[in-house]
């Protein structure tokens, strides 16, 4: 395991104890459905992928990985997604409605989803690791399946950790010049004087922990959003807030513009 894999190990270990001290333990971080984009007929809802193959139910049929999606059989983005704590592996809601305005500003579409996976339990000591490898493997799976792919990296809230720590493992060297953008919102290692910094958030100061930072050679490709408000993004604590949970409907217009201008 590479040195950055074991910096940020460590400092989820630091940060699961200071979870565990939390009382009382919050509800998880969704137990709605978020409300449903208007459906257009310039793009379709992109198909989601990962875990076990299932297919999210209110989305179009989808197969085991690199599924066929607009003209071709390699889409020519596909987005690969970590879900938050508790979200299902295989109907993530979260980060949908930013999914779905992607698929909306990207036009012709030809997109894909990949689901991360890893537990998104509470044992935030090994998740992050865990699913930092699965987004390593999907790298590597789909760059010889697919050579001319190229991939947005998204993550909420311990998906954002997924996501960092993938980042910073020696093993993504090879697919750099393939990660055209990265998202991540409500993260934990959030660096609100990092270039990525977005949101509220960005500029001010944030408590808890020395945090793992988005490597150098990826900032400019990275929008990371924080909210004033949110108790997960702005302490690197547990504190689910109403602006934890905001980001989905808050910033589809926002990020989709972002991935598209990296496009």
């Amino acid at each position: 395991m590479a040195v950055n894999m074991r910096v940020s190990t460590i400092f989820t270990a630091a940060l699961l104890a200071t979870f565990a001290a939390a009382a009382p333990m919050p509800q998880p971080q969704f137990w709605w459905s978020w409300p449903r984009p208007t459906t257009t007929t310039t793009a379709p809802t992109p198909t989601q992928t990962g875990g076990t193959g299932g297919s999210i139910p209110t989305l179009p049929p989808s197969g085991t990985g690199g599924t066929q999606v607009g003209t071709s059989t390699c889409p020519s983005i596909e987005i690969i997604a970590a879900r938050g704590t508790t979200e299902s592996q295989t109907n993530p809601t979260g980060m949908r409605p930013i999914f779905n305005e992607i698929s909306r500003q990207i036009s012709p579409f030809n997109q894909n989803v990949y689901n991360v996976v890893y537990p998104a339990s509470f044992n935030f000591g090994t998740g992050p690791s865990v699913g930092a490898a699965d987004v390593i493997s999907r790298l590597r799976s789909q760059s010889a399946r697919c050579p001319n792919q190229k991939y947005v990296l998204a993550g909420y809230s311990q998906g954002a950790m997924v996501i960092v720590t993938a980042l910073r493992d020696s093993g993504i060297s090879a697919y750099d010049g393939k990660i055209a953008a990265i998202i991540l919102f409500g993260n934990p290692y959030y660096d609100p004087f990092s270039a990525a910094a977005a949101g509220t958030q960005a500029g001010r100061s944030v408590s808890g922990f020395s945090r793992p930072k988005i490597p150098d050679n990826f900032v400019g490709r990275a929008r990371d959003w924080c909210d004033s408000g949110d108790g997960v993004c702005t302490t690197g604590g547990f504190a689910i807030t109403s602006a934890h949970l905001a980001y989905g409907n808050k910033y589809p217009s926002e990020a989709a513009q972002f991935v598209k201008s990296k496009l």
